[in-house]
């Protein structure tokens, strides 16, 4: 199926996208939104795209593991990802934009800017940028997932990796949680300017309202993308259960005070101490 309105939602790690396609998707009229063009090629390179690797339901791709596009994997993917109204959403990280563009340039007569090169491959484009205020949380959500190598609870584990796991404690590590902040304010600054270059205005959904209001942040998003509401649109059921636990509250509290330490100068002893 050929689309006639796609939009991509560009996002951090753990900053929303997945609730958001979660929610966009349980309408059935704004496309089936994943991480489609994910380079295969390089699911072992990052620690992040392992747990999608080992989550055993990977979307199909545009490139195979050498890189190379098939001449119908844009169609395949626009059949995946369109619903029968004729919308098709993505989601887009920007650890692996870059290589996204690249897959793209290697389908024929794609040698253009990027400005043009998106709305020249997906119809009628918007953008949506989601991103989530607290960006510790954000920061230990994806730590813990780095050590559980899974990226939803709601997605099990295959059983190897269960066993594995089930004899390892999550380990508070101050450094890399710190880490991972400034890589999500790195990226999200990243998004920002390819916004600005490119004169893009995205819908922005900011996480915890969306949280707080799915339902209406899905009909405002519809409304954005002039795609008709009907009043009687009905919703699947769609769980917006916060997956934080008493663990990543205490860890994002310890980050912080840690955190608000080395800024004043106060040696740290042992932070990473149990």
């Amino acid at each position: 199926m050929q689309p006639h309105t796609s939009y991509l939602i560009c996002a951090t790690f753990f900053s929303g996208s997945a609730l958001l396609s979660k929610v966009l998707s349980s309408t059935g009229a704004a496309g089936r939104p994943k991480e489609y063009f994910m380079a295969r090629r390089n699911v072992h390179a990052t620690t992040f795209q392992q747990h999608a690797a080992h989550s055993g339901s990977l979307p199909p791709f545009l490139c195979d593991e050498q890189g190379q596009v098939h001449v119908d994997s844009l169609a395949h993917i626009f059949e995946q990802g369109t619903t029968a109204n004729g919308i098709f959403g993505a989601n887009v990280m920007w650890d692996y934009f870059d290589d996204f563009i690249c897959d793209l340039r290697r389908i024929p007569h794609k040698e253009i800017p990027v400005v043009d090169l998106l709305p020249a491959v997906f119809p009628n484009l918007h953008y949506i940028w989601v991103t989530r205020r607290n960006k510790v949380r954000q920061a230990v959500s994806l730590w813990k997932a780095v050590q559980e190598w899974t990226w939803n609870k709601e997605r099990p584990l295959r059983s190897a990796n269960r066993h594995l796991l089930s004899e390892r404690k999550l380990v508070f590590n101050f450094e890399a949680i710190d880490a991972l902040v400034r890589r999500i304010l790195a990226d999200e600054a990243d998004w920002q300017m390819y916004f600005d270059i490119c004169g893009i205005s995205p819908i922005t959904v900011v996480y915890e309202e969306l949280e707080m209001a799915p339902e209406a942040m899905a009909r405002s998003i519809l409304h954005g993308l002039h795609i008709p509401v009907p009043d009687s649109l009905a919703f699947s059921h769609c769980s917006t259960k916060r997956l934080v636990d008493t663990l990543s509250m205490d860890w994002a509290q310890r980050y912080t005070t840690l955190k608000r330490q080395q800024e004043n100068g106060v040696v740290m002893n042992s932070p990473n101490s149990p």
